[in-house]
């Protein structure tokens, strides 16, 4: 997966001081690449050891345990929401679209 994620950072020009939501982590790689461009991330999922495995890869960040269709950030809190193989895990896929959405 790492030249996908690769791809979209370069296509939405993400680099220094740009924030990110990893929304649906997983344990972490795409935040972490993202952290590597010096990207500030942080990382949404509801599997608690994903979180854990994601914080022992990239210590820095924002770290929640939550549900793709209610973000736990206010409005316009990212400059990228990215989620990489998670949407179509979520209930409502379209509820969890619009809060993709708002987060960013």
């Amino acid at each position: 997966m790492r030249p996908l994620y690769e791809t979209v950072f370069d296509a939405v020009g993400l680099r220094s001081g740009r924030r990110l939501l990893d929304a649906g982590c997983g344990p972490g790689l795409a935040a972490h690449l993202a952290a590597r461009c010096s990207a500030l991330a942080a990382r949404l999922d509801a599997a608690e050891v994903s979180l854990l495995i994601a914080s022992e890869r990239t210590p820095e960040g924002d770290f929640r345990v939550g549900d793709l269709e209610e973000l736990l950030w206010p409005d316009d809190s990212f400059d990228v929401v990215t989620s990489f193989n998670a949407i179509k895990f979520a209930g409502d896929i379209t509820t969890a679209l619009r809060e993709a959405r708002r987060g960013g």
